[in-house]
């Protein structure tokens, strides 16, 4: 075999090993490794975060670990459009742990913070900016330095079967969102916090701040447990109805500001009907 044809096989054996792997039903695989050598799609740098700027479906054949408290796992770019992140049971670990005054508290510090932490912040297990449909399900996210997920202005965003815990700030951080079956627990601010939708079957425990803290218009809350908060269970909620929820022992109360949202029935607050 002469060396133009070797080193045409050498070529394409490489161009098979840089490649991104494909499921047999299309999903695009990130592993570990993947993250570090780039390229999942194009303009990803090598390294953290990975960079989604096409749409399409993305799952998780190993856990991801990223190497500091300032370090974005994922990041989704306003160029993708409509995104899938399946972590398919895996993990985002970072390595911040959250410690209350004792056992069973809600943490009130968290090591190492971010040097960064404005609202978009640093070291977020999966970030996606405006104009993204986004659905991230099926895994966990732990340890980061700033948000569990945060999802900034997309039209659409879908959270189910996540569990989000120990991170720096805001466990989920959305607007208009579907968010279904998460476990929510230990970290440094509030649970979930949301513009509109539905937030049903969570459970928000042991953090910081708010379980479930609304930020305008308001949703559907329906069939949470939201229980030893830092904060109130449900705070800032406008209008929303809420029913078949349990709000036990959340050191800031039941509902802020008193009256808000609408209590459509069934709720428990401590064991009895909620005031």
């Amino acid at each position: 075999m002469n060396k133009s044809v070797l080193a045409a096989v050498a070529s394409f054996a490489t161009m098979i090993v840089a490649s991104p792997a494909v499921a047999v039903d299309g999903t695009l695989l990130i592993d570990q490794n993947k993250a570090l050598a780039g390229n999942v799609t194009p303009g990803d740098a090598p390294g953290f975060p990975v960079t989604i700027s096409r749409s399409g479906s993305y799952r998780l054949s190993s856990d991801l670990v990223v190497p500091n408290e300032n370090t974005t796992a994922i990041d989704v770019t306003t160029a993708a459009g409509a995104v899938t992140i399946d972590l398919n049971g895996f993990s985002i670990n970072g390595p911040v742990i959250c410690v209350g005054s004792s056992a069973g508290n809600p943490p009130t510090s968290c090591s190492p913070v971010p040097t960064d932490t404005s609202i978009f912040g640093h070291g977020t297990g999966i970030r996606a900016g405006p104009d993204i449909s986004i659905t991230i399900r099926n895994g966990t996210i732990r340890g980061m330095g700033r948000h569990g997920i945060f999802v900034y202005n997309a039209p659409q965003a879908r959270i189910e079967g996540m569990a989000v815990v120990g991170n720096g700030a805001e466990g989920i951080f959305t607007g208009l969102a579907t968010l279904i079956d998460n476990i929510v627990e230990g970290n440094l601010g509030n649970g979930i916090v949301f513009n509109q939708g539905l937030v049903r079957g969570n459970n928000l425990r042991r953090n910081g701040g708010h379980g479930i803290a609304g930020t305008g218009i308001g949703g559907i809350i329906s069939g949470n447990n939201i229980y030893r908060n830092g904060g109130v269970a449900l705070n800032g909620i406008a209008n929303s109805p809420y029913s078949l929820n349990n709000l036990d022992n959340n050191f800031g109360g039941f509902v802020s500001p008193p009256g808000a949202g609408n209590n459509v029935g069934h709720n428990s607050c401590n064991g009895g009907a909620c005031p």
